[in-house]
């Protein structure tokens, strides 16, 4: 796994994702290629069912350990071949180098567990922070998401956030450690307007800052035009059309990115 320099943080090639089935394997991603420089922010877009999740769960090294599953193409991350890698040195990378927010907030929380406890998890694995420091670390990442009396908060457990409040908890989790990607998934779904955009400009910050890359993974396009510098849209399991967000939004290419953008609602229309 010797890396070999690049400016590229995360180089995807022709990445396939199939499934067995009765009827044979099924493609749901195919030849799917994408790059992320460090602090780069991509948005990726496309209708439900176009392979959006389930090429970033590839990224994350989180598709092909089960039966029927089958992954090819290329991930390569500072230059090094990942795709194929044991889990051990995945989990190595997860959560530390690269983290991801779920699309449904819901289930990626353990409810038999308090929510500090669960974010804090994360820099005592990956930075060996005692159980006290990591706790103090867990209770300031919740409160930088907006939640009010994050010490409290903290003590309690998943049920007893509101939806929002747990796609909060969701994102201090992945942002923790400042990861050097982070791949969000819907991250705003269940969020009002207010929330939403000081969440927005948090990880903006922080791509910036920490030079973060994120792949951001959104179907509501105004907020992908004001975060991303890039977008990719995918339908079928397919990218057909890449460019920077000017490019797509005021001069797009494809017909289908021209329906998608025709699809979205315009105040005053």
């Amino acid at each position: 796994m010797s890396a070999v320099p690049e400016t590229h943080l995360l180089q995807v090639e022709d990445l396939r994702i199939s499934f067995a089935g009765e009827r044979g394997r099924t493609e749901a991603v195919r030849g799917v290629s994408f790059s992320l420089r460090p602090g780069e922010r991509l948005g990726l877009v496309g209708e439900s069912g176009s392979g959006k999740t389930l090429s970033a769960k590839a990224v994350m090294g989180l598709i092909g350990g089960r039966t029927g599953e089958a992954v090819s193409g290329s991930v390569r991350w500072d230059g090094a071949e990942w795709l194929g890698q044991s889990e051990t040195a995945w989990r190595r990378l997860r959560g530390k180098e690269m983290a991801m927010v779920f699309q449904d907030p819901m289930t990626s929380l353990n409810p038999l567990m308090r929510v500090g406890d669960q974010i804090a998890e994360v820099p005592r694995l990956h930075e060996g922070l005692s159980k006290k420091a990591a706790r103090i670390r867990a209770v300031e990442a919740l409160a930088a998401t907006g939640i009010e009396d994050a010490e409290t908060r903290a003590r309690e457990y998943p049920h007893q956030f509101s939806g929002g409040m747990r796609q909060r908890a969701v994102l201090a989790m992945a942002m923790i450690c400042k990861p050097r990607l982070l791949i969000a998934d819907e991250p705003t779904t269940a969020l009002d307007v207010t929330i939403q955009a000081r969440l927005l400009a948090r990880m903006k910050d922080l791509c910036v800052r920490e030079q973060t890359a994120m792949l951001f993974i959104s179907h509501d396009l105004h907020v992908v035009r004001s975060v991303c510098e890039r977008v990719a849209v995918m339908r079928n399991g397919e990218i057909v059309e890449t460019g920077t967000t000017a490019e797509i939004f005021d001069h797009p290419r494809h017909e289908y990115t021209q329906a998608l953008l025709a699809a979205t609602p315009k105040i005053g229309a």
